[in-house]
């Protein structure tokens, strides 16, 4: 039963799935944002904990940083069969993406937070980690010297960080959450 509707329109009572797909990683990992680009490209942010994710040749960062938790970032094609980039980017201690945004030149720009003093800077704002206070998110992610946000952006083949900074003061930045860490 539709009830009322426009018949001049047309009518649509399920979406298209365009695809959908595994990323391939032996690693325990979770998706927390995607977006796509003007070629219908698609981009996946998560966090992965450990080697195994599927990492593409000469990627940025090939190696899991450490931690509990890095950024995996994959870039698929519009059909979701073709993987264009996949990289880990972290450092020594916990990485979340929020965020992922394209550009006009198809540069990935990724807004998140991390709890690691060498989290990959280049041509930074701000190049030193400046922390808060320690914090466990969703009792699984530890940041052991608090949170700063951060902002990278990555070259449209996914070839290189073409700047990344971060951004905080002496209190945790970038993560609204109140749990109490024992």
């Amino acid at each position: 039963d539709l009830g009322a509707y426009n018949p001049s329109f047309n009518l649509y009572i399920d979406p298209d799935l365009i695809f959908s797909t595994y990323t391939g990683s032996t690693a325990d990992n979770w998706g927390f944002t995607a977006t796509y680009d003007s070629e219908n490209n698609a981009y996946l942010g998560g966090i992965v904990e450990d080697f195994g994710f599927p990492v593409s040749l000469g990627a940025i960062q090939e190696d899991y940083a450490g931690g509990n938790w890095d950024i995996g970032l994959i870039k698929l094609d519009g059909t979701g069969q073709n993987r264009l980039y996949a990289t880990y980017i972290g450092g020594k201690s916990c990485e979340m993406p929020h965020s992922l945004i394209v550009n006009s030149k198809n540069e990935l720009l990724i807004l998140g937070t991390t709890g690691s003093d060498d989290f990959p800077t280049n041509n930074a704002y701000q190049s030193a980690f400046a922390g808060g206070d320690p914090i466990i998110y969703d009792n699984t992610i530890e940041f052991e010297n608090g949170v700063d946000i951060f902002v990278a952006k990555l070259a449209a083949d996914g070839s290189e960080i073409l700047s990344s900074t971060f951004l905080g003061g002496s209190k945790n930045d970038g993560i609204n959450f109140s749990w109490e860490t024992n």
